[in-house]
């Protein structure tokens, strides 16, 4: 990564996070960004914002504000349908209504399609070849739910899905990832995040799951079985999980998803994410066999750094299949807490049998202020030059972070959201 552009200085102290909402998509033409701007002053809304680019060079040439948020996590999700040239926007809430915005004309002029939910966080939004869109959430209620719909061109948000349950009232943080692929199958990953006492405080990581959809949500099933929904702890067939054991809180935690590839070769080429581990301070690489999901440890790979603690991740997949995970933490070794300053960003790429290509840090050390919150851009695959040979775009957060469990999640801090593009080092 040889350079960073800066593309504003007024951002939220989560300006570019939540993984499972895609903040970087191209189009044969254009690159869109979204992120989260602070808000001018103490009890003003956040603003949600999105900027058209050149897809060569990342430099903007249209930043407007799309919708507004109560708090710093109420940042964007975005897709775009290649065959109607519409980008389509879904602004964060944060135990509230999503509202679904339009653009027709390259992000200049925006309409409201629709309001979306009461007691929704977290969009993770996809759209298939036909146009639909496909969107997972958590939505509040007294055993919290993560949540799917549906949106065919031309029609309103279809009926509310709950795909899986808390075991216990209160807090979940269910870390939700989707996306869907060439021949219209869903793919979906989260995680069990929960405390018998209901507060977020005490949650912790019990159980990581990957599902999938065949009829546009309407069942999921897993390599082993079909679900009757909602999917609940005792029902789970999971990749991993530690229910009974003490765990301490962030030791299990997902990142987001990248889907399979058509006619991939290489283990690698199906899906695969990153998650923290109680048992391994480096983390873990999962992907999928014909039989079974197997992991990759990586501290083969990474020099020791130490991701306990729920670190910040995004991983995506390039022109040529090849894996790409960026993983905010201290470069020390040492661990640290998910939004701990000292912390730097460092990039993995392997390709799709699994072997190293480059790893190496990414960012020089600036120990006042984290580099965080990395969000790369998505595999399109009804893009032609998605993460081309130039490398993929990926935005990141330069500050310090106030909001938080016991935080101001309201605050009016600023940040720096840069965007640059990865080099891989050999």
């Amino acid at each position: 990564m040889d350079t960073f552009r800066l593309i504003s200085d007024n951002g939220s102290d989560r300006a570019t996070g939540y993984n499972m909402s895609c903040k970087i998509i191209r189009s044969d033409e254009h690159l869109f960004l979204g992120w989260l701007d602070a808000p001018e002053h103490k009890g003003d809304s956040a603003r949600i914002m999105v900027a058209r680019c050149d897809p060569e060079t990342g430099e903007p040439n249209f930043i407007t504000q799309v919708g507004a948020g109560i708090d710093n996590h109420c940042g964007p999700a975005l897709a775009y349908d290649p065959h109607r040239k519409r980008l389509h926007v879904i602004t964060g809430a944060h135990h509230g209504p999503f509202e679904h915005f339009c653009t027709d004309d390259l992000g200049e002029s925006w309409f409201l399609v629709e309001k979306i939910g009461e007691e929704n966080s977290y969009p993770s939004l996809a759209i298939d070849g036909n146009g639909t869109l496909h969107l997972a959430y958590r939505k509040r209620s007294n055993r919290w739910q993560m949540c799917y719909r549906s949106k065919q061109v031309e029609h309103a948000w279809g009926e509310e899905i709950a795909v899986a349950v808390s075991p216990m009232p209160g807090y979940n943080h269910f870390m939700q990832s989707l996306s869907a692929t060439p021949d219209g199958t869903l793919h979906l990953t989260f995680q069990f995040h929960y405390a018998e006492s209901g507060r977020a405080q005490d949650c912790k990581g019990r159980a990581v799951l990957h599902v999938q959809s065949s009829n546009q949500g309407e069942s999921w099933f897993s390599s082993k079985q079909a679900y009757d929904q909602p999917i609940t702890i005792d029902s789970m067939d999971p990749v991993c999980a530690y229910p009974n054991e003490n765990l301490r809180r962030h030791d299990l935690r997902i990142g987001n998803h990248i889907p399979p590839l058509p006619n991939g070769d290489g283990k690698l080429s199906s899906v695969c994410f990153f998650t923290t581990v109680p048992d391994n301070p480096h983390g873990q690489l999962w992907y999928q066999n014909q039989t079974c999901w197997e992991s990759i440890n990586l501290s083969k790979f990474t020099s020791g750094l130490n991701v306990h603690g729920g670190k910040s991740t995004s991983i995506s997949r390039d022109i040529e299949g090849n894996v790409h995970l960026v993983i905010a933490t201290s470069p020390v070794g040492q661990e640290t807490a998910w939004f701990d300053p000292s912390h730097e960003l460092f990039h993995l790429a392997l390709n799709p049998t699994g072997e190293l290509i480059s790893f190496s840090q990414i960012t020089d050390v600036e120990a006042s202020s984290a580099r965080w919150l990395p969000a790369l851009e998505y595999r399109n695959w009804q893009s032609s030059k998605t993460g081309s040979s130039n490398g993929l775009w990926m935005m990141f957060t330069e500050g310090l972070n106030q909001g938080g469990i016991g935080g101001d999640n309201a605050n009016a801090i600023k940040t720096k959201v840069y965007l640059a593009q990865l080099q891989v080092r050999i």
